[in-house]
């Protein structure tokens, strides 16, 4: 490893990072006060004057820099804040009604840090022919793809819960709409924009179980909101769970593709840095 393939790895970190957070808005996975409080350490240097977004982005794009400032700043708002996540005796609390800033900040400094990620890629095929290793690029195609299924399990999870909150209204309110009902609509909706393009987005996944899971999620948000015909609760309900179903399986799968990837570099990385530090 030298410097250049550190500093893609340092960046890779990143993302690794934010994908991990789409977990704690989840009851499924043991989350520690402690790696919040690491995740939030990290992120906030970021963004300091000798931090990896002042360095790469803001300094090579003063132009943006305050747009750039700006995104990121709502970012460690709407993810690290203290009424988003807390801990009380090392138990997590989310608080669900932020979920929706937390999802879209999320998404918007993804895809900052990936954009990141790939340039140095171009940088590197461009620049480094004779040596160019292509292992961190391997890494960030099996990333993508296991940010995407992450995103789908947390989305369906919200999606599922904003549909059956608006089927309890609207059966209080005998089926009239309300500003309510009118409320969790425009919220479902919004859910629904952000699992498209988290699906969609990225054309070239040919992964099976991906896209098996893609399918499967298409089609219930199809049967939610009226695309296959009439159905009933159950009916939905039972496409709710199909769909969950084939997101595990992807997951499972494509963590330990993943895995096998991410393993060696970093391992790769700490080597490399226990080696500059006795140096």
């Amino acid at each position: 490893m030298d410097n250049f393939k550190h500093t893609q790895m340092a960046t890779y970190l990143y993302l690794k990072n934010i994908r991990e957070m789409l977990e704690y808005s989840t009851n499924g996975r043991k989350k520690t006060k402690e790696d919040y409080e690491g995740k939030k350490k990290v992120f906030e240097q970021a963004i300091n004057e000798k931090g990896l977004l002042a360095e790469l982005v803001i300094k090579n794009n003063p132009d943006q820099a305050e747009k750039i400032k700006e995104t990121y700043e709502d970012f460690l708002f709407d993810v690290f804040n203290d009424r988003v996540i807390t801990f009380e005796e090392d138990k997590m609390i989310f608080d669900v009604a932020m979920k929706m800033n937390y999802f879209k900040s999320i998404f918007q400094v993804r895809e900052l840090f990936n954009s990141i990620s790939w340039s140095q890629i171009q940088f590197a095929k461009t620049n480094r022919k004779d040596d160019y290793d292509n292992s961190v690029e391997e890494l960030l195609i099996k990333e993508d793809v296991l940010y995407r299924v992450v995103f789908m399990l947390v989305l369906h999870t919200a999606i599922r819960d904003s549909f059956m909150e608006f089927v309890t209204e609207m059966n209080a309110s005998k089926g009239n709409a309300n500003p309510q009902t009118n409320f969790i609509t425009n919220i479902l909706s919004q859910y629904l924009q952000m699992a498209a393009g988290i699906m969609d987005n990225n054309k070239s996944i040919t992964d099976t179980d991906f896209n098996e899971a893609k399918h499967r999620f298409k089609t219930t948000i199809d049967a939610i909101t009226g695309k296959l015909g009439k159905k009933n609760l159950q009916d939905q309900e039972n496409y709710f769970v199909a769909a969950r179903e084939a997101i595990d399986k992807a997951l499972v799968n494509l963590e330990k593709v993943w895995y096998e990837a991410y393993t060696p570099l970093i391992k790769e990385t700490i080597e490399f840095e226990k080696a500059n530090r006795k140096n």
